[in-house]
This record gives C-alpha cells, structure tokens and sequence, in this order.
C-alpha cells in the first residue's frame, strides 16, 4: 500500500495557515512558477492585428477540372467554330469576286448597247432621203417646197453630216441658232431635225440667220 502525506496543522502565529508533506512542495511550487512566467510572457507579447494563423494556413480552393468527354465536346465545337468561320470567309471572298466580274461584264454590256445604239441611228439617218425631209418640213410650216431645197443645196449639197467650222448639218446650223429651236433636243446632223428646225425659223421671220443662202 503506497504511503501518501497528509497535512500538518502549525500553529496560529505562522504566516501559512496550511502547509503540504515536504515531498510535494516543490511541485506545487514549480507549477506556480510555470504559471506566473507564462502569464509575463503572454503579458510581454505585442499584440497580433493580422489574420488568425489558422486562416492564413488555409490553402485556395483548386478549379475543378472538366471531364475527359467534356473536354472532347469543347474541342469538337472550338473546331467546328474555326471551320465555319473558314467558310464565311471564302463565300465572302467568292462574293466579292463575282460582283467585281458582274460590274465588268455590265460595263461591257452598256459600251455594246451603246455602240449599237449609235449605230443604228446614224443608218436611220443615212436612210432618210434629206430631200424627202426638207419637202415635208416645209410642208408642215407652209412654206415654199424649192426655195427650202435651193438653201439646203446650198448651205449643205443635202448631205445631213456637212460641217463648216462651228456650223453643222443640212441647214449649218451653229449652236445658240440651234438650242434656240423645238428642235435641240435632237442632234444637227439629223436630217428631219435640221429641216424642220430650218423650216420654222424661216416661219419665224429668221432669215438673217442665213445671210447668203438665204436670199437664194
């Protein structure tokens, strides 16, 4: 049976009202010093503003990572993205390259129509007979048949493309004479044109137009 201490009571004029068994005392007294020097430890310390250390050991969440399949889908579509921009792009080249050649082709398509057009009005006017036109000309404005012929031979042999200088066709018409005339919307070579704009300036009194020929 192991052996413990008990108390011993001392007397009243002793500062320690209660004292332990020699063999404890200094346990006792050690765990007091522990105590007293942590606490002027603690006490000692300067005070911590920063985060707790437990919050600072905390390590970041990681990302989840994808799937195997959904990694392949996200593949598949990037690639079919790049794949039909590819494709935008060669139909907007192909776009461009055929309006180029559908501008070109429609250029070439006026110069022609142009060309025949022309063509086929100076044969309308190397057709009509300019005897023909100067008769009905002056027919329609009441005056005499040869006199209107015997000017026209005269200012122009009756050839409807006759040029002298600024003056052109049957009658040599200049310009101011000409936009002055019902006619001006149609050109001085042409034979029904020239012979009744001729005709209705003779109507109106403009002889003087024609200073020479005009007397005949």
């Amino acid at each position: 049976m192991p052996l413990r201490a008990r108390p011993i009571a001392v007397s009243r004029g002793d500062s320690t009202l209660f004292r332990s068994h020699p063999v404890r005392l200094p346990i006792f007294a050690g765990l007091i010093l522990a105590v007293l020097v942590s606490g002027l430890l603690s006490a000692a310390e300067p005070p911590s503003y920063g985060p707790p250390a437990a919050a600072a050991s905390v390590a970041p969440a990681a990302m989840p990572t994808l799937a195997p399949w959904a990694a392949e889908e996200l593949d598949r579509a990037a690639a079919r993205a790049r794949e039909l921009r590819k494709r935008n792009a060669a139909l907007r080249a192909q776009i461009r390259r055929e309006r180029a050649g559908t501008r070109s082709r429609l250029k070439q398509v006026r110069a022609q129509a142009a060309g025949r057009v022309a063509q086929a009005a100076a044969a309308s006017r190397a057709g009509v007979d300019a005897e023909e036109a100067v008769r009905l000309a002056a027919i329609a404005y009441g005056l005499p048949e040869e006199r209107m012929l015997r000017i026209a031979r005269c200012e122009s042999t009756l050839i409807p493309t006759a040029a002298s200088g600024p003056y052109l066709g049957l009658f040599q018409f200049g310009m101011p004479l000409w936009n002055a005339t019902p006619y001006a919307r149609w050109g001085r070579d042409d034979p029904q044109a020239a012979a009744l704009a001729a005709s209705w300036a003779f109507a109106q009194g403009m002889d003087s137009h024609w200073p020479v020929c005009g007397r005949r």
